[in-house]
């Protein structure tokens, strides 16, 4: 055995995993030096997001060693699911992300977590070393990898370390490796999907698909079913093993998926104004504008290969803040002082961003190298075999669906036809197929380019024309960028249309910048080129080594380059400013914490900041920010909230005549107002907090007197057919002293009774997900409402220790029948579903674990090795 080790370890493929793991180590540490050693953050938007709306759950965990399911920090009330997804079986793997990390200082180590995922994808590929190792550097450093780093989609990002490795073991247990090939499969996909982003699993589980098929015709082709079928047993039982591990997470992730505004929307279009031309259709998912938001421009897409293509970012992380990247930072601004009218340059050019595609704004394009596209296109004619071709097809089908808007007729189908589809927003984000496709047969190309005899006679056609293509679509942007697009939007042509000098310098400033990229591809390429031209053209094979370092070097240097431009020292808050509370109470929380100090439960509405997330990180709040809030809570927002957002809060409008004298069209306007004030009162929203737009929109607050409080009792409630019917109602309706429900809940809450003078109801303790209260009442059947958010499934309700149920009220809100006396009502969000899931999942990961070590030991003993391609295998294909 120790002979056999010997030798495995003696093995130019094993030490050459180790030096480049160095290598790999060395270049993530230096991209973000000093900052990685010194303490330094990005405090980005999405992590300071998580921070604000999890506190409550976390200072539950800190006070009593428990998990909170349920927070009300934001929107009135949900499910953690989405905001701090934490299960006690995830302890048993979550430390592997350290491991794999190396134990690198952040956020050096998701860049080696990035490339150390495609390199091991690129080993089981059976490429050699260095040019795995350039394949790795070309997917760590693809410019959208760096951009969601300083964004703070952290969760996102981890996700994507662990699609490589995952569909390298896929490929090996179709090459008869299927005991590594499984178990890596097996760890990784747990891994994966731990992180917790379906949107991007959901997206490379089609392409892990196509590789199946793939797999499957040539051994048709190759009579080898029997060795496809073992493959295929093998990962089977991994991809169970992975669900099963993450089965806690995926169960109540995918139940409560149901729940939000994901799915389509109860409501129904009925009324005439509502059915107007251009109205959306429901997907049955989220809605198609939210869906198609951040569609990528068809001329964008030449950003794979000129990052400025359309000018680059909307806004970049700076001194731990996101910047407005405007023309006026661009150092040729300088040229211009004063513009129409001798206005100000700086003025005009301010207000305008770099970026300038008709879409929404961006972090930054998605650039995968000049040289790698080269390769990739050369790829697509010399690489042969089934990977190659769902390489190609895949890299098609991300561009033309990223496109989104742009290409409707496509996207329409797969939102109302593909399953899942119409789940996930922002479609451009599928485009990291095409970051993972491109560099991975690139790389397979420049191997085989640089390994084959006589490469210059066989491969000399294909390789100047894929990287003359590149070239020349380099070259004809440096010359005329205008083949790339307008300059400016349609709505900054109107805009600027009366403004000949400023729209002139607009053009001119992008113009360049796109110009600029596209000289600076084009030198990358040709030299590159020539590199590689010299190398082919050699007998001797050790020339080729050095070729192949020339090409990693312009490929680090060329990504290197383009992604400092996103997260550099200058995006990074001090050590001083990162030590500080992120979170400061300004004098309005002061007052709202101070006033409230003897209030177990109050809600506070901050509508100038309705959809931000700050205050939730001192406050139980009516508004906030989460990307998948519940679906009725997002009704209540935009048809029950709205006018009061838009408007504002007027305490002088709460009375009965506060319209008379008004217009019919404004008595509406009022009564919408009134309506809006009610459901805030409804949701025990203590604290109003509005803007002075006659002191510069400077913040006050307003203590609101009716608020409902957390529980009260009604004597009346009203059954109604369906959601609309439900909404409409809330106009109307009075909640202090009645309520609405659908009919389904009528066996549930009864028909009401009416109530004594002195019944009442009053919480007695509250915790995230955990309430108790006491009431006394006179009759049977008396319906209790309570000002929180209603929930389908998971909250056990009890009366004196004997279950009860909740039904719904008021569209939104939890409520219940009351038996006659005094009594203890206690509630508790906690699943049943979490203790079953947990058993399948510590199952799942104990046989994982002893796969892996299955798989180790094969590996050393010799019974399954990593080896480069031999000439008779790559002629098999």
């Amino acid at each position: 055995m120790a002979e056999k080790f010997k030798q495995w370890i003696s093995d130019s493929q094993v030490w050459g995993f180790l030096v480049s793991m160095a290598i790999m180590a060395v270049i993530a540490l230096a991209f973000f030096y000093p900052d990685n050693f010194e303490g330094n953050s990005l405090r980005q938007a999405d992590m300071l997001q998580g921070q604000a709306i999890g506190q409550e759950a976390k200072l539950y965990h800190e006070q009593t060693g428990e998990q909170a399911l349920w927070t009300n920090s934001i929107f009135g009330g949900m499910p953690t699911f989405q905001i701090s997804p934490s299960y006690p079986s995830n302890k048993l793997f979550t430390w592997i992300n350290n491991v794999y990390g190396l134990f690198l200082p952040a956020p050096s180590n998701l860049l080696f977590m990035m490339m150390m995922g495609m390199f091991i994808c690129l080993y089981c590929l059976r490429l050699r070393w260095p040019y795995a190792l350039i394949g790795a550097v070309a997917w760590g450093f693809s410019s959208y990898f760096i951009i969601i780093i300083g964004a703070g989609h952290i969760w996102k990002f981890l996700t994507l370390t662990y699609v490589p490795p995952t569909i390298g073991g896929l490929i090996l247990c179709y090459r008869n490796r299927w005991i590594l090939g499984g178990a890596m499969a097996a760890l990784f996909a747990m891994l994966q999907l731990n992180a917790n982003h379906p949107q991007m699993s959901y997206y490379f589980a089609f392409m892990m698909l196509a590789l199946v098929i793939a797999f499957l015709v040539k051994a048709i082709r190759m009579k080898t079913m029997p060795s496809w079928v073992k493959g295929s047993v093998a990962l089977l039982v991994a991809g169970a093993l992975a669900v099963g591990a993450n089965l806690p997470s995926i169960y109540h992730t995918m139940k409560y998926s149901a729940q939000t505004k994901r799915a389509s929307s109860e409501l129904t279009i009925e009324d005439a104004e509502q059915q107007k031309e251009g109205a959306e259709r429901p997907t049955g998912g989220m809605p198609r504008s939210q869906i198609l938001g951040w569609s990528y421009g068809i001329s964008e897409t030449f950003s794979l290969a000129i990052p400025n293509v359309k000018g680059g970012a909307t806004a970049r992380p700076q001194g731990g803040q996101m910047v407005y990247m405007s023309l006026d930072k661009l150092p040729e601004a300088s040229n211009y002082t004063t513009l129409d009218q001798n206005t100000p340059a700086n003025y005009i050019l301010s207000q305008l961003p770099q970026y300038f595609n008709d879409s929404e704004g961006t972090n930054g394009p998605v650039y995968v190298g000049a040289i790698i596209l080269a390769l990739f296109i050369l790829g697509l004619v010399i690489v042969r075999g089934p990977v190659k071709w769902v390489m190609a097809i895949m890299t098609l089908v991300s561009i033309v669906l990223a496109w989104g808007i742009n290409f409707a007729s496509l996207s329409d189908w797969m939102i109302y036809h593909f399953p899942m589809y119409n789940k996930f927003r922002a479609v451009e984000s599928i485009l990291v197929k095409a970051q993972f496709c491109i560099p991975l047969l690139g790389v397979m190309a420049l191997q085989k380019l640089l390994t084959t005899k006589d490469a210059w006679k066989q491969f000399k056609v294909p390789m100047i024309v894929s990287f003359g293509i590149v070239a020349f679509i380099c070259f004809l942007g440096w010359m005329a960028p205008q083949i790339f697009g307008d300059a400016l939007t349609s709505y900054e042509k109107t805009a600027l249309a009366q403004l000949p000098l400023a729209y002139s310098a607009v053009e001119t400033l992008r113009y360049g910048m796109v110009s600029a990229d596209s000289w600076r591809s084009f030198a990358f390429v040709v030299v590159a080129a020539g590199a590689l031209i010299i190398a082919m053209r050699q007998k001797d094979n050790s020339y080729r080594w050095v070729t192949t370092i020339i090409v990693g070097v312009l490929v680090l240097a060329d990504l290197y380059g383009v992604d400092k431009r996103y997260v550099s020292h200058d995006s990074f808050a001090s050590s001083y400013v990162s030590q500080q509370a992120v979170f400061n109470p300004d004098q309005i929380d002061q007052q709202i914490l101070a006033d409230a100090k003897d209030e177990q439960q109050y809600r506070v509405a901050d509508l100038p900041g309705m959809m931000t997330p700050d205050r939730s990180y001192f406050h139980r709040m009516v508004g906030g920010y989460h990307a998948a809030k519940l679906g009725r809570y997002d009704d209540l927002l935009s048809r029950r909230m709205a006018h009061v957002m838009q408007m504002g809060y007027f305490p002088q409008l709460r009375s009965d005549s506060a319209a008379v004298g008004y217009t019919e069209e404004q008595q509406q306007v009022v009564r919408e107002l009134q309506a809006d004030y009610r459901v805030l009162d409804m949701l025990n929203t203590l604290y109003i907090i509005d803007k002075d737009d006659n002191n510069g929109g400077q913040p006050y607050l307003v203590r609101n007197p009716y608020a409902l409080g957390p529980a009260w009792l009604v004597g009346e409630i009203e059954y109604v057919d369906g959601a609309n019917a439900e909404m409409d109602a809330l106009l109307t309706l009075d909640p202090a002293v009645e309520a609405v429900a659908a009919k389904e809940f009528e066996p549930v809450l009864g028909n009401g009774a009416p109530m004594s003078v002195t019944d009442q109801i009053k919480l007695e303790s509250y915790a995230p997900g955990r309430l108790s209260y006491t009431y006394e009442t006179t009759k049977d059947d008396v319906i209790a409402v309570f000002s929180e958010i209603y929930f389908p499934w998971g909250w056990n309700v009890t009366i004196d220790g004997q279950e009860a149920q909740l039904g719904r009220v008021d569209y939104v809100l939890r409520a219940m029948k009351l038996p006659a006396g005094r009594h203890k009502i206690e509630m508790e969000f906690a699943p049943r579903s979490m203790k079953v899931t947990s058993t399948v999942a510590y199952a799942s990961i104990s046989l994982i674990y002893l796969w892996v070590i299955l798989a180790i030991a094969a590996v050393i003993l010799g019974k399954d090795k990593l080896m480069p391609e031999t000439e008779k295998e790559e002629s098999e294909k």
